[in-house]
Parts: C-alpha cells; structure tokens; sequence
C-alpha cells in the first residue's frame, strides 16, 4: 500500500516537471539546463531593458535604484560608491539624442539588446572579463547592439552597457557600467 502511494507520488511529480531528468550518470539532462540558462538569460534581459526603458521615460531615479552601492566603471574601470553627488551627476545628462524625437518603440525596433552570462562573456571578451570579472550568475546586457541601417538613439550609448548580478528571485543590480 505505502509503495503504491508513494509510486503515485512520484508519478504525480515527473508528469508536472518537479524532478529533472537524468541522464545515466545521474547529471541534470542537457535540456533542464538548457531551460533554466534560458529563463535566467531572459529574467536579466527584462531586467536590461526595463533600464533602458527608464532612460525613456526620463526616470533616472529608477535606473539610480537599481545600481549596487559600489559601482566598477566599464571605460576607466574606476570604481565608484553611490552617494548624492554621483546621482545628481548621473541624472543632470540623458543619455538619449536630443536632435530627434526618439522613443522606446524606436528602441525596440532598432537595437537588439544581447545578454551573455560569464562563461559567454568569458569567451568573447577575455580582455573585458579581466578586467571586470564576471562570476558565476552574472550576466553582460549589451543594449546597444544597433541593427544595420538603423537609427541611433543614443549620445552615449555605453549606458545601455552594463554587468548585472542577481539579489534575489527576479532581482539584479547593476555592478558595472
């Protein structure tokens, strides 16, 4: 009676996904890595281009909120705390065009945002991934990957460049930029 209990419960459990499939040498199967590299590639490129929408709808504060207190810049690989003066530094300038009319639907249409984990990054940048060294869980969100023959938005565009670690479910900051 036990057994066959438990043989519904293990039933039950395979037919909604709960347990991942193994392959004979008992490691999570290529597939179930597959989709969790996946969705967390996904998650961080929501999280990229909610950012990058905020540069449209000039909310600064938004995008200052989502900064790690301690911030490593990209060009100069400075680092930098987050304080008063850095965010009324970083909000006295747009980094979107002023000489046209630009939107986020333009962005949409005209870039096409990447994200590359750390090993990714790794392999395409070697000179970058020293510098900034990305680990395990990290993710690059390159959004300035302009389409050809496309418009550019951007005055500085390496602001829609940055390094993300995640905090939490669903949660990132930004560490580099």
């Amino acid at each position: 009676m036990k057994q066959n209990i438990l043989n519904s419960f293990l039933l039950l459990f395979v037919s909604l996904g709960i347990f991942a499939q193994k392959t004979p040498n008992s490691s999570l199967s290529t597939a179930a890595v597959a989709n969790s590299t996946t969705l967390q590639v996904q998650e961080a490129k929501d999280f990229g281009l909610s950012v990058v929408k905020a540069y449209f709808d000039a909310n600064c504060t938004y995008v200052y909120s989502k900064l790690n207190n301690e911030i490593l810049s990209i060009e100069s690989g400075q680092k930098f705390d987050k304080s008063t003066i850095v965010q009324q530094a970083f909000c006295a300038d747009s980094p979107l065009r002023n000489d046209i009319r630009v939107s986020y639907a333009q962005y949409l249409q005209n870039y096409n945002p990447q994200v590359l984990n750390a090993t990714a990054f790794s392999a395409a940048y070697p000179e970058m991934q020293q510098a900034l060294q990305l680990k395990e869980g990290d993710f690059f969100f390159n959004g300035m990957n302009l389409n050809s023959n496309a418009t550019e938005l951007f005055r500085a565009a390496d602001m829609t460049r940055f390094v993300l670690r995640r905090i939490g479910q669903n949660q990132f900051v930004i560490i580099a930029m």
